[in-house]
Order: C-alpha cells, then sequence, then structure tokens
C-alpha cells in the first residue's frame, strides 16, 4: 500500500500555560485538541515543560492521548531565573522568532497572545488588543498606563510585529466587546467565537442544598478588584447576613500581599491558591453566588464557569459579564455599593434566587459555551483561512 500523505501541520502559539487558569488557557488547551483531529499539532511556547495531563484534568481535553507536539521557544537566560508568572509576554516576543516554527514553517499558525504577526497563514484568537494605544489609553490609568505602553513598545520592537501583516490575519474575538474594539483599534472585523467552559461533571446541586457564600475566582490583583470583593462581603455581614467568601486563584506581588493580610483578618474570608480541578468544582457546587468586580472584563471565563455550575454570578455591568448575564440582568451592578445592594435582595429573597436560576438555564447561558460549539468554529475558522491562503 502506497504510504499514507503526511497531515498538514499547525502550530498554536501561547505566551505561557503557568497559571492554567483562566480563558487564555482555556482557549489554546481546546485550539489544541480542536486541531490534534486534522493536523500535527505543535504547542509553541517558551514554558520549558508544559504538563498536558494536568491541563486534561482542568479543562477536561485529552491532549496527553492526542500526540501534541511542545516547541520550547528559547528566551534569555536571565529572564528564566525570574518566576515564570512575571513578564509573561515579554518572554514570548525575546522567544519568538519564525524560523523557530520549523524549517519550513506549518501549515497554519493559531496564536492565542493577542496581537502578533506570522509569515503566512494564521489565525489570531485576541482576548483584548491591549497592545494598541488606544485600548491602553481606554483601559489603563495611572503608572500602569505608562508600563503597559513601554511593554508593548518592548514587546514590538523585540518580536518584529508588523501591523500591516497583523491586520491581513484571520482574527477572531473572545466576546462581542473584543470585536468592537479591534474595530475601534485596528479597524478589523472579527468573528466572535467565546472560550470554551468545561460543563461540572455532574448536575449542578440545588440552590436550597447550597450554602449562601461567595465565591470569587481568578487572579488577586488590582484590575480585579479583589479587595472590593472582600469589602461587599464584609458590608453584607454589618447589614446582619450570615455570609462569607472563598477567594480561588493565584495571588503574586504586593497588592496580593495586602490582599492576603485582610484574609488573616477576617474569619469569614478563605483565599485558596493551586485548587485542583475537582476541588474547584466541589466548592462551586456547595456554593449559591459567585461575585465577580473586574470593569469591563473582556470575556470573564469565571462568570462563565459559575454560572454553568449552577450558581447566580453578580458581575459589573460592562463587556463580557454583561454579555454572559444579559445586558438587562438584575445580577448585574455598576459599582461596590450597588454590588452589596444586588447581593442583599438576592439574599432576602430564596424565590427570586430561584426564578432567576430558572431564567438563566431557559436561556441557556451554561450552553453557549460547550467546548464542543468551540472546538466546531475553531476548526471551520482554520480551514477558512488556509483555503483563503492557497486562493
Amino acid at each position: 500500500m502506497p504510504p499514507s500523505a503526511p497531515r498538514p501541520r499547525a502550530c498554536v502559539v501561547h505566551q505561557s500555560l503557568h497559571d492554567h487558569v483562566g480563558g487564555a488557557a482555556s482557549v489554546t488547551a481546546w485550539a489544541l485538541q480542536a486541531l490534534s483531529r486534522d493536523f500535527e499539532v505543535v504547542l509553541a511556547t517558551p514554558d520549558p515543560i508544559v504538563d498536558f495531563t494536568n491541563l486534561d484534568e482542568t479543562y477536561g481535553t485529552s491532549l496527553s492521548k492526542a500526540s501534541v507536539g511542545l516547541q520550547t521557544l528559547a528566551i534569555p537566560e536571565w529572564m528564566r531565573r525570574l518566576p515564570p508568572g512575571q513578564l509573561k509576554s515579554l518572554r514570548l516576543a525575546a522567544a519568538f522568532r519564525r524560523a523557530d516554527l520549523g524549517q519550513q514553517g506549518p501549515d497554519v499558525v493559531f496564536n492565542t497572545a493577542n496581537e502578533m504577526s506570522f509569515d503566512g497563514v494564521s489565525v489570531n484568537y485576541v482576548h483584548c488588543p491591549i497592545r494598541h494605544r488606544r485600548m491602553v489609553r481606554e483601559l489603563c490609568r495611572g503608572p500602569g498606563r505608562w508600563l503597559r505602553l513601554a511593554n508593548n513598545a518592548a514587546f514590538k520592537a523585540v518580536s518584529g510585529f508588523d501591523e500591516r501583516s497583523f491586520r491581513r490575519s484571520a482574527c477572531v474575538a473572545n466576546s462581542r466587546w473584543t470585536a468592537a474594539a479591534l474595530r475601534r483599534t485596528y479597524g478589523m472585523t472579527a468573528e466572535v467565537i467565546y472560550p470554551p467552559v468545561t460543563r461540572p461533571p455532574r448536575a449542578p446541586r440545588p440552590l436550597a442544598e447550597r450554602s449562601p457564600g461567595f465565591v470569587c475566582i481568578g487572579r488577586v490583583s488590582a484590575e480585579k478588584r479583589t479587595h472590593e470583593a472582600i469589602e461587599v462581603v464584609d458590608e453584607l455581614r454589618r447589614d446582619g447576613h450570615d455570609v462569607h467568601l472563598h477567594l480561588v486563584g493565584t495571588a503574586e506581588g504586593s497588592y496580593a500581599r495586602q490582599v492576603e493580610r485582610r484574609v488573616a483578618a477576617s474569619p469569614h474570608v478563605w483565599l485558596h491558591r493551586g485548587f485542583s480541578r475537582a476541588q474547584l468544582a466541589e466548592l462551586l457546587d456547595e456554593h449559591r453566588f459567585g461575585l465577580h468586580m473586574m470593569r469591563n472584563e473582556h470575556f470573564g471565563m469565571a462568570v462563565a464557569e459559575m454560572t454553568a455550575a449552577g450558581m447566580l454570578v453578580l458581575g459589573h455591568a460592562s463587556a463580557g459579564p454583561a454579555e454572559i448575564l444579559g445586558e438587562r440582568s438584575p445580577l448585574l451592578f455598576a459599582d461596590q455599593r450597588e454590588a452589596a445592594a444586588v447581593a442583599a435582595r438576592l439574599l432576602r429573597s430564596t424565590a427570586l434566587q430561584e426564578d432567576l436560576l430558572a431564567g438563566l438555564r431557559a436561556e441557556g447561558v451554561a450552553d453557549a459555551f460547550a467546548p464542543e460549539t468551540f472546538m466546531r468554529s475553531i476548526r471551520r475558522v482554520v480551514g477558512e483561512a488556509i483555503q483563503l491562503g492557497a486562493s
């Protein structure tokens, strides 16, 4: 029998899977899963080690059985001495060389690290076009704005970013908010493909069997406004509500240390690092409410994940959370004071809780982010990009 034709090659580029949390990691894991069906797939990243088994346990993929290759991109030695969570985008910029993707190059590059430019056929999955000056002006204030602008300038110079090449590439946005931001910044039209959200391992527990406590998932950081989540729960307790708060996520830097001190002084607040998928699933199944304080969250993986787990999630009335919950949802709030008011209203009425949960189920909110839907869309977009590149 004649030998079978070699499969086309796909390279998935990601800046770091060190934390294994959030929408970007989920997108990367399920993109690898989706493309491994039809392509010889390689993950290109500065990470020296990627635990595919751990990714499988976290997101429900089967990458450890899919023959996914790993290509560790070289970075300067001084960067290797830094903690793996620091300077992630600059690590990728310093490591990235088009020639590093293979002697002849892959047939398609699928990039999950926001704006990058590639030779040949590429698809950029953009979580937020944060490397554009206008986006930085819209989202960043104070010293953080200048740090971001400097980081962007360094990234573009070191990686050889070509904006014209980026504009010509196929582009996917993780939300309608991000797609609109791409139009404002680069004048690009991007298809919206929501990040995949892993379903709970079992049917969600009824609200009546859950604790009336709150869970906040995400990196402990100023932009996530972790301190506001604590203050909301403190205010509810001052008003007589017997509630508590679980913070789940990574915690590094001075802001995280401030939060840690507050947690240590609060017997009703806990901070959990390094939770396994099973531990997180159990925590979500045990609690009624989620709390997400970030403004202009590009998508809001935590909001989608907690909603899929059968929780009522309070989120800021902007960007991704408003798309997930519905722009008229009574679970949305404009500021910290309103977040406490929304929570108090929920705590006073179990009937309101049940009605809101029934509405979310009827709208199919949890089903809108199924991994199967994501994979079908990614295969289609990549196939269309290859066809367009060959024409």
